[in-house]
């Protein structure tokens, strides 16, 4: 009896011992070639555990066993690692994780390049959505029959991995961290790779996207830097939070004419639109009881169709649209430790440093050129920085520009010019875009053009 009772003490103690002892989990973070990744965070089921040392080393214990870690850096794809096959001898794990960065540094190439390739081709099965460089390769978003696919390609066109995601979706967007996220109309992901092995994390909304990834354009140094547009798309406001999550302004750029030319031209617009309405909708509007006076969501293109079902108001809206494309243009761009803004409003190129904060300016006037496209590009390889021209019967023209003075350098008319070219990205000395061989054929092609390859 007297052992069938110590017995029983003694498996009571052992589970109690046992239910004590943590999980254990240690090991690096590195990129492939071994070099530590200093400074990234993991976490483990949605709470942050640890971030890795000056040698990537991390080390931490949890209560129960973990399902899954999540590591991020800045300037890497995420990371997603599920746990459930992995064996936990003793209840400790040991793991190398591997981080891939989400650019990297190509050698620029010369004139003896090709002058130009093509990566993708539409066929009547599939339309090419968008697409962003990913390390040295590139990621597509392709619809074929109905269904969206993330497409992984090496730089020759050579497909590497594809994902086909559960909803439709519209586009891709680089965050201000360097991640990737896709979005639709209702879902957006973010993207995690793993190598070159495509996959996503849990969908969240489509709102939340909008509200809070778009937004932020930049980090530095703990900084994270936010675009508000205001009314018409004429003014841009950037601000930022600090480390300690203060908020700061940091420019301001408006085109006061052209915003107060649409703001007479849209409540023309929405008088006429008024006499369509039923008198009590029509009270709502002058007592501001509704969205129609809320200048920031004017070219809300559902809003517009509802107006547009009036036909005295094609015409009107037609024009109103026109005006409000020719929006500010004033991008922002990280260069190193500084800030680039080309404030094309005010004819200037602001540059800011933080710790401490200061900013600088310089005069441009590159853009009051003939055949400016309203449009920089960054090599984002080699950073430089191209304005874009129309060169007429020469196609696209590049001039670059110095950012530390504002002036041009050197003109670039590379000889291969695809039709009805958009979605202009660069790395490494070539041009990509979204084009057409010739008018016609309606089925568009990535194309991958050497800029060197032409005149200069």
């Amino acid at each position: 009896m007297r052992y069938l009772l110590f017995l029983g003490f003694f498996l009571i103690g052992l589970n109690a011992l046992s239910a004590q002892q943590p999980w254990r989990l240690r090991g690096r973070v590195v990129e492939a070639n071994g070099d530590p990744v200093i400074g990234a965070t993991i976490a483990s089921d949605g709470v942050l555990r640890a971030v890795s040392d000056a040698g990537g080393r991390f080390a931490f214990e949890v209560p129960e066993r973990p399902a899954e870690l999540v590591v991020r850096q800045i300037g890497y794809f995420a990371r997603r690692i599920p746990l459930d096959s992995a064996e936990f001898p003793q209840r400790q794990l040991e793991i190398e994780i591997l981080m891939t960065p989400s650019s990297v540094d190509l050698p620029e190439v010369g004139v003896t390049g090709k002058a130009m390739e093509v990566l993708f081709e539409e066929n009547y099965r599939s339309v090419l959505l968008d697409y962003l460089f990913a390390g040295p390769d590139v990621l597509l978003l392709v619809e074929e029959r109905r269904q969206t696919w993330l497409r992984l390609v090496a730089d020759n066109g050579r497909v590497l991995d594809q994902l086909a995601l559960p909803a439709p979706a519209i586009a891709l967007h680089r965050s201000c961290t360097g991640g990737m996220h896709v979005w639709g109309p209702e879902m957006a992901w973010e993207l995690t790779l793993s190598g070159r092995e495509l996959d996503t994390f849990p969908h969240y909304s489509a709102a939340l996207f909008h509200e809070l990834v778009e937004p932020c354009v930049l980090e530095m140094g703990g900084n994270y830097v936010f675009r508000q547009t205001g009314p018409f798309r004429q003014s841009i406001q950037y601000y930022y939070y600090d480390p300690e999550k203060k908020v700061h302004p940091l420019a301001y750029v408006r085109d006061q004419v052209a915003e107060e030319q649409l703001l007479r031209r849209y409540r023309e617009i929405l008088a006429v639109y008024m006499r369509t309405l039923p008198d009590v909708d029509r009270d709502d509007i002058l007592d501001n009881k509704t969205d129609w006076t809320d200048l920031t969501k004017v070219l809300d293109p559902d809003r517009l169709a509802r107006m547009a079902e009036s036909n005295e108001l094609v015409a009107m809206l037609g024009f109103f649209q026109l005006m409000a494309e020719d929006s500010v243009y004033a991008p922002l761009f990280r260069s190193d430790s500084t800030l680039l803004l080309f404030d094309h409003v005010n004819q200037s190129l602001h540059c800011f440093r933080f710790e401490p904060f200061r900013e600088t300016a310089v005069p441009i006037d590159y853009h009051l050129t003939g055949g400016w496209k309203k449009e920089i590009i960054v090599d984002e390889a080699t950073q430089r920085y191209y304005a874009r021209f129309s060169g007429g019967s020469e196609g696209v023209v590049l001039k670059e520009i110095d950012p530390t003075n504002g002036h041009l350098l050197k003109k670039y008319t590379p000889s291969e010019s695809p039709y009805l070219s958009t979605r202009y990205r660069m790395r490494s000395g070539y041009l990509y875009c979204i084009g057409q061989a010739n008018a016609g054929d309606p089925n568009r092609r990535l194309y991958k053009v050497n800029i060197f390859k032409g005149g200069k």
